[in-house]
């Protein structure tokens, strides 16, 4: 019962932000398009035909049904592969956010917990992966990796762990000296226990 109020109370605070309710609805579409590009998509992806290579798209006018935005180098609709791409564009974000938010957690956590010599290592850590651009430190990171998408997934993942661990470092600060948290490491709780 609890839970549906707050569900309720969720959903009421969502339709009085416009700004959130217009975000969640092009999430929405971002991810039924990435479910379900076989019902958007007016061609095959991967069809080639080179008699239709660089047909122009919408302005041209009598192609506009079978390619409304033209053709590429190889004959393939264009609007078909970015309806299809979808799938693997979200597929790499959610994996990488997956991957930052893991080892940013884990590295804010202890930081933030044991605080000393180990706040002080993990944090010169992370202030050294921010030093660097984003950018350099992906290209950086894939060249030690190899190519591949699932090697870019962790290349995006490791260079926004910082952000993610500075955040929980923080809470983790003010959260640590808290009542409660006293009460557990008076009942003898182990630090695994409290973190």
């Amino acid at each position: 019962m609890r839970s549906i109020e707050s569900i309720a109370e969720t959903l009421r605070l969502l339709c009085r932000n416009r700004a959130a309710l217009a975000g969640l609805v092009i999430l929405g579409v971002y991810v039924f398009v990435a479910l379900f590009p076989w019902l958007l998509a007016p061609n095959d992806p991967l069809k080639r035909d080179l008699a239709l290579r660089y047909r122009p798209g919408f302005w041209a006018g009598k192609e506009f049904a079978r390619f409304p935005l033209g053709t590429d180098y190889l004959g393939r609709c264009v609007l078909s592969r970015i309806l299809w791409g979808t799938r693997t564009s979200l597929l790499v974000g959610v994996i990488a956010v997956s991957i930052s938010t893991g080892l940013g957690m884990f590295l804010g956590l202890l930081s933030g917990y044991f605080g000393g010599w180990v706040d002080m290592v993990l944090m010169r850590v992370v202030d050294v992966l921010f030093a660097f651009p984003s950018i350099l430190l992906a290209i950086t990171i894939m060249a030690a990796l190899g190519p591949g998408l699932e090697k870019a997934m962790i290349a995006i993942g490791i260079v926004y762990t910082p952000q993610m661990a500075r955040v929980v470092r923080s809470v983790t600060l003010v959260i640590r000296e808290m009542e409660f948290i006293e009460a557990e490491r008076a009942l003898g709780a182990s630090h695994a226990r409290i973190i």
